[in-house]
């Protein structure tokens, strides 16, 4: 079991989604910060509706990237938006991960 989650991070790093939607990145970011679909939907002002259907499109995007049949989960989603925080625009390279603004 170990081997098949280092293997699914593993496939994880080679996908960048670089072309993924910046508000489908956004809502997985603020929402792997602990943030309710209802704040994240003030944030960006959208409806909760919205962020669902952002949330579904983006782990759907991460999912096209993984071995058919593999659950996307919130830990997944987590994995995938720590690696790949340097693709939004306005963020320095670096390894602040911790939800710190750069």
């Amino acid at each position: 079991m170990a081997a098949q989650a280092l293997d699914l991070f593993a496939t994880i790093e080679g996908h960048c989604l670089t072309r993924m939607d910046i508000s489908h990145k956004r809502a997985l970011i603020l929402e792997c910060q602990g943030k309710t679909h209802e704040e994240i939907a003030t944030a960006e002002n959208v409806s909760v509706a919205t962020v669902g259907h952002w949330l579904r499109i983006a782990s759907s995007e991460i999912g096209l990237c993984l071995p058919a049949g593999t659950k996307v989960s919130k830990a997944v989603r987590g994995y995938w938006v720590g690696r790949h925080l340097d693709d939004l625009p306005g963020r320095r390279r670096g390894p602040s991960y911790g939800g710190v603004a750069s």
